[in-house]
């Protein structure tokens, strides 16, 4: 190498020399300059994004505006009726009691876990029930026995 470089012409080597440092420029302005302005970018659209949220969340602060949740529309019982329907219409086997705490309890026989959630899913939303407590055990061939206690509180 150190003679193929000293039989060059100096012309040429300042030429090679050239090349080398246009081509190392490049290679830092493509491999760190531009990634850090793309970064940079990024970061001032984020932060525009926040400082609008902040400004919205404030004007809706002092329009007095606040989140409540929306209180569930049913008694305890008429929504223990409700979720022991929409139980019998997905296949669900239960029985559910009323405790005195105003809490709705169903134990279910053993059934597939996804129809289980699914319709602790519904009962959250469309009755808006919270769930306080759940208990589940595997009752063989992929099914689960589970004893589920709502609260008439709606969820937070």
């Amino acid at each position: 190498m150190k003679t193929w470089w000293s039989d060059r012409a100096p012309r040429e080597r300042l030429l090679l020399s050239l090349a080398a440092l246009v081509g190392l420029a490049a290679v830092l302005f493509q491999g760190v300059l531009m990634p850090s302005l793309h970064g940079r970018e990024a970061a001032a659209r984020r932060l525009d994004e926040a400082e609008r949220t902040f400004v919205r969340l404030n004007r809706l602060q002092q329009s007095g505006a606040s989140y409540t949740p929306p209180a569930a529309a049913i008694p305890p019982e008429e929504a223990g009726r409700q979720a022991a329907q929409w139980a019998a219409g997905t296949g669900l086997v239960q029985r559910p009691t009323l405790n005195p705490a105003d809490h709705l309890r169903f134990a279910f026989d053993p059934a597939e876990p996804t129809v289980v959630f699914s319709w602790i899913d519904r009962v959250e939303t469309g009755l808006h029930l919270t769930l306080l407590s759940a208990e589940m055990e595997s009752a063989g061939s992929g099914q689960v026995a589970a004893t589920l206690v709502f609260s008439g509180d709606p969820p937070p």
